[in-house]
């Protein structure tokens, strides 16, 4: 038997793109662009998800024992005022 972890999302910004889309406080990340996530490290799923402003990414989560599939458009996290 092996173990696999579970990557729960533990909060999401307010105005995040994925906010904006809908993933929620307390999904289930399962795959990132169609890959496991089980077979990575949390460092390497950030990351995938820190990879490159106005690049998309596809999500799949379960919630609530449904399975939602997302795409973000990242952005950059701390973006200039000018």
């Amino acid at each position: 038997m092996e173990l696999k972890p579970n990557f729960i999302i533990n909060s999401v910004r307010d105005n995040s793109p994925a906010g904006r889309i809908g993933v929620a406080k307390g999904d289930v990340l399962l795959k990132i662009n169609g890959r496991s996530v089980q077979s990575l490290s949390l460092e390497q799923i950030k990351e995938k998800l820190q990879s490159g402003i106005n690049k998309t990414v596809k999500l799949q989560i379960e919630r609530d024992e449904k399975i939602i599939n997302f795409t973000i458009q990242l952005q950059d996290p701390i973006p200039l005022l000018l």
